[in-house]
């Protein structure tokens, strides 16, 4: 199964936020359209003299799931606009941070053990070498549940955990051989309960995203 056109260029930016892939489509010229159905969205387009691709990769494990076709269709070049939850108050909603460190990806079912908080803290940091140049660093933890992600949160913050997102681990396991980098607007760490009370909208109503718009359009 072919999700892309190709040739594809060779180097993107990719977001699991359709929100943030429309953002970043108003500031471009759009060349062409790349994605040959609705699962995944990407196009061609061009600032300046500069060509590359934008994809809206779908978040979880889903994100790391299309980086491996867009592999396949030439792609070698990753800047990933993600967006995590703090997990620290030094670190508002509204920063933007680039990864250094990293844990989790692991399965839901895995999250329903007896013994999960320890476990995670015998869980093996792994190191990013390839963080963004001044930005603050963060250290993510991807999890994949939302309900989890409040149950455990105690347990994170003693693993001095600052972000939790649910792409992260996914996306650099798929990722082997080719360059990525790693910009994360950061959301409030409870989406759930704002969700549920507010609507989708009042999740993201006072984040700025040209915080991370301007800076992955630099970046490319």
């Amino acid at each position: 199964m072919k999700f892309f056109k190709t040739p594809f260029p060779q180097e993107i930016l990719m977001t699991p936020l359709e929100v943030i892939f429309k953002k970043f489509e108003k500031k471009v010229e759009v060349k062409e359209i790349l994605s040959t159905t609705n699962w995944y969205k990407a196009i061609r387009c061009r600032t300046g003299d500069k060509e590359f691709g934008i994809v809206f990769s779908r978040t979880c494990e889903l994100a790391g799931d299309c980086l491996l076709f867009l592999k396949e269709a030439g792609v070698r070049k990753v800047l990933f606009a993600g967006f995590a939850g703090s997990i620290n108050p030094e670190i508002k909603p509204g920063e933007v941070c680039t990864l250094y460190q990293w844990a989790g990806g692991k399965s839901f079912s895995h999250f329903f053990k007896k013994d999960i908080a320890r476990k995670i803290k015998k869980e093996k940091i792994r190191t990013f070498f390839n963080s963004v140049q001044n930005f603050k660093k963060a250290k993510v933890y991807t999890i994949p549940s939302l309900f989890f992600e409040e149950k455990l949160v105690r347990i994170f913050k003693e693993k001095d955990f600052d972000l939790l997102d649910m792409e992260t681990a996914h996306v650099v396991r798929a990722a082997q051989n080719i360059n990525l980098k790693f910009l994360y607007l950061v959301t409030d760490i409870n989406p759930v309960r704002c969700l549920l009370s507010n609507g989708v909208n009042s999740l993201f109503e006072k984040i700025k995203f040209e915080k991370i718009i301007e800076p992955c359009l630099k970046l490319v």
